[in-house]
C-alpha cells in the first residue's frame, strides 16, 4: 500500500508540475478593454483534465493488476474434492519420502515432500500457499506415524490399579 501511495504522490507532483501551468498562459488584454472575467473556465477545466488523465490512469492499472492478482487466488483456490486428493497424495508422498529416507536416497524430507507437492499442484494448474503445505504434512506426519507415541502412556505415570 505504501508503494502504491508513493508513486501515486509522485504522479500528482508531476501533474501539478506540467498541468498547472496552463493556467498562467493568460495573456494580458489591452488596456481600453474591459476586464475579462477572473476565471478563464476553459483553462482550468482542461488543467483539471490533464490533472485527472495523469491521477486515473495509473489508478486503474493499478486497480485493474489487483483484481486480476485477487482473482487469479480465488480461481485456484481448491474445491474440497482437490483437497481430499491433494491430501490422499501428501499421504502417499509422506509415506514414500520415508522410504527413500530409510534408504539414504534423500536429505531433507520436508523439503523433498514440499518439492513433490508443489510439482503436483503445478500439474493440475492449482494454487496453495508453501505454508498450508507445511502444515498438511505436518499434520500428515503427525497422524501417520506420531499417533502412537502422543497417546501412548508413559512409563514413569502410576496406573489405576497403583493408586488404589
Amino acid at each position: 500500500m505504501k508503494k502504491i501511495l508513493s508513486v501515486f504522490l509522485v504522479v500528482l507532483f508531476l501533474a501539478a508540475v506540467f498541468a498547472f501551468p496552463v493556467l498562467a498562459q493568460a495573456e494580458l488584454p489591452p488596456a481600453d478593454v474591459v476586464a475579462p472575467p477572473v476565471f478563464d473556465w476553459a483553462k482550468i477545466s482542461g488543467a483539471l483534465t490533464d490533472l485527472l488523465t495523469a491521477f486515473l490512469i495509473p489508478a486503474a492499472a493499478f486497480a485493474a493488476r489487483w483484481m486480476f492478482a485477487k482473482g487469479n487466488v480465488e480461481y485456484n483456490k481448491l474445491s474440497e474434492a482437490q483437497k481430499d486428493a491433494f491430501r490422499n497424495f501428501l499421504t502417499i508422498a509422506v509415506y514414500a519420502t520415508e522410504q527413500m529416507n530409510l534408504k539414504g536416497a534423500i536429505g531433507n524430507k520436508l523439503s523433498y515432500v514440499i518439492s513433490i507437492a508443489g510439482k503436483w499442484l503445478e500439474q493440475r494448474k492449482l494454487y496453495l500457499p508453501l505454508e498450508e503445505i507445511e502444515l498438511e504434512i505436518e499434520a500428515i506426519v503427525a497422524s501417520e506415524f506420531n499417533m502412537g507415541k502422543i497417546l501412548a502412556p508413559k512409563a514413569d505415570a502410576p496406573r489405576i490399579s497403583e493408586l488404589e
